[in-house]
């Protein structure tokens, strides 16, 4: 039991060591494998996961700105658009949040079976009916605070994932400083930056809400107005990012290259671990480009599927003891099933509202654009008590103290 809750606690010591082994951090391998234990042999499993999904990841976000680069009236389809929101919704996208009842189990090194007690529900509930009263007396505030919310989380995903999972190969997130920046800039450029650039998407989305809330959202208006100065704050944003990305990146390359010119790995080897450290770099790029290139409906909910919701799932499947070892064994499908069994309870709530929103919007004969401020308050709704409950997890991993000695 201490064993378990000794790993349940901080799994992701020995996962990111081991990583920055497989992904270029320069160890040796002496210091890895040398007396291993079962936690180092899971997070070598795990360590190879995160680098295939990252390569599926990378793969879709450049197609999909090929499509939107070369054949953009398919991408503005709403088939497509709306594709991987379909695809997705009842596998990933409610999943991944569908166990945030077990977020207290988990922070004791209990895994994923033990729920919450009653009081987690309480505060969850009375945070979710917060939401819906801001939206009640302002619109306009609602609006403003899902999409702060929005960002805030998406840059806490992408954080978690590149402080822990490539942790020991990225020099820069040794500063809480820099981390900050990285968190503002990551959730900037995969929330504000599209509905700005397709300033048209969300001027259209605004009127939907006020035609459907009776007040008048002034905030689409706004961001259309100042169209231009908002981009050229993006771009300038992006610009810093990639260049602090980029600058300790070349530091990492070189050293990795003095290292390996003084031992006896291989050529392929020596270039490999100094290529690493510029997979942040390509991978703002891609996001960059995917948020520009094709619609915001698109490239948000690809965003969502193939990048934030997988690793906010492995993330919790990590804390998870059971899941942890049958990842290493390389059971990925019993322990994504296992994952999904246990979010069951949550997600069949969520399900259920849909269903609910379902048959109103069929009972009626409601048009399509009928279901975006019910579509905006659900999604809203369930977003900021599921971004309250991952910064508690935030803290419980140390994602601001790790590695800034």
């Amino acid at each position: 039991m201490a064993e378990n809750q000794a790993i349940g606690r901080h799994p992701d010591q020995s996962f990111s060591a081991t990583a920055g082994r497989l992904f270029g951090s320069g160890r040796p391998d002496e210091e890895v494998t040398a007396g291993a234990t079962e936690g180092t042999i899971e997070s070598r499993a795990c360590g190879a996961l995160t680098g295939r999904m990252d390569r599926v990841t990378w793969l879709v976000c450049l197609l999909l700105s090929l499509l939107g680069l070369g054949f953009a009236s398919i991408a503005q389809l709403p088939v497509v658009q709306w594709a991987p929101w379909v695809i997705g919704i009842f596998f990933l996208v409610l999943p991944h949040g569908g166990v945030d009842d077990a977020t207290p189990a988990l922070l004791r090194g209990e895994g994923l079976r033990r729920r919450a007690g009653t009081g987690f529900y309480i505060w969850y509930l009375g945070l979710l009916g917060m939401v819906l009263l801001t939206w009640a007396l302002s619109a306009n505030l609602g609006l403003l605070t899902f999409l702060l919310f929005s960002a805030y989380h998406f840059g806490q995903g992408d954080l978690y994932w590149s402080t822990i999972a490539r942790g020991p190969a990225n020099r820069w997130s040794r500063r809480r400083s820099a981390r900050a920046f990285y968190l503002a800039a990551r959730g900037a450029l995969s929330v504000f930056l599209p509905f700005i650039y397709h300033d048209d998407h969300f001027r259209i989305i605004g009127e939907r809400l006020s035609e459907q809330s009776g007040q008048t959202i002034s905030l689409a208006l706004v961001a259309s107005q100042y169209r231009t100065e908002a981009l050229i704050a993006l771009g300038i944003l992006a610009l810093l990012h990639i260049g602090q990305l980029g600058w300790h990146a070349a530091l990492e390359a070189l050293a990795a290259l003095k290292d390996g010119a003084s031992t006896t790995e291989s050529a392929a080897d020596n270039f490999w671990r100094a290529w690493r450290p510029w997979e942040e770099v390509l991978e703002t790029g891609l996001l960059v480009l995917l948020m520009i290139t094709t619609p915001p409906i698109l490239s948000v909910g690809v965003y969502i599927l193939c990048w934030h919701a997988p690793r906010h799932i492995l993330r919790l499947m990590l804390l998870d003891p059971a899941q942890r070892r049958q990842l290493a064994n390389g059971d990925l499908r019993g322990a994504v099933a296992a994952f999904h069994r246990h979010s069951l309870a949550l997600v069949g709530v969520a399900v259920s509202i849909l269903i609910l929103i379902s048959a109103f919007w069929l009972r009626y004969e409601l048009a399509p654009e009928q279901l975006i401020l019910p579509a905006f308050l659900f999604v809203n709704a369930i977003t900021i008590p599921h971004v309250v409950t991952v910064t508690m997890l935030d803290r419980f991993q140390r994602i601001w103290r790790r590695g800034a000695q």
